[in-house]
């Protein structure tokens, strides 16, 4: 009768298969390396996200109306139209003081 080699340091009445290696604890609750980091990097989004909307939120409300206006218009706001129809009339200068700090004699 051949015997099967018994491996060093286990039990040979032990009833178990032999394959009951050292396992990760991750592993065991059926995650792997892989989707732990997504976890981590899908809760350092959320958590950057909050951060940053809250300093966004409170530029794109007008502090001294109160009211959101996220398409709020800066002085001077006709800066690119005021160029164009010059070009248009086929000069390169613009009304002076209508470009405000941009302008320069």
């Amino acid at each position: 009768m051949i015997e099967a080699p018994v491996a060093v340091g286990t039990d040979p009445t032990d009833e178990s298969d032999g394959t009951t290696d050292p396992v990760d604890p991750s592993r065991e609750r059926g995650r792997t390396p892989a989707d732990l980091s997504r976890r981590r990097f899908t809760i350092a989004v959320l958590i950057g996200s909050a951060v940053v909307s809250v300093p966004y939120l409170w530029v794109l409300i007008d502090l001294w109306t109160g009211k959101v206006n996220g398409l709020r218009s800066v002085a001077p706001d006709n800066f690119y139209e005021l160029q164009a129809r010059a070009m248009f009339s086929g000069r390169l200068d613009v009304p002076r003081g209508t470009l405000g700090i941009e302008g320069f004699l």
